[in-house]
């Protein structure tokens, strides 16, 4: 939330700091706009597919080749593989899960 500047930042079972942050965003209409925009556009800027799928690639290479380069080429060929058919669906209108 602070890191996204997306939303209003309480102490956990504080309802105390809820109901007033609720009522803050109520009355103040154009704020409660802007952290949502806020939010969105970090979400799009910090966990598009895309980016994570690379990451997640990278991470996979960097833990397999440690174990056995053989291994980390065939996996990340896969996690291609894998990530290539999700886009061909994509891309042809079925549902990305």
């Amino acid at each position: 939330v602070t890191a996204a500047n997306a939303g209003i930042c309480i102490e956990p079972e504080n309802a105390v700091e809820l109901a007033s942050a609720i009522i803050k965003l109520v009355n103040d209409q154009e704020l409660a706009r802007s952290y949502g925009h806020s939010g969105r556009k970090y979400i799009r800027t910090n966990f598009d597919r895309r980016m994570l799928a690379r990451t997640y690639l990278q991470q996979i290479h960097f833990v397999l080749a440690k174990h056995s380069a053989k291994y980390a080429q065939e996996a990340v060929a896969y996690a291609g593989q894998v990530i290539q058919e999700k886009k061909l669906t994509a891309t042809h209108g079925s549902k990305m899960v």
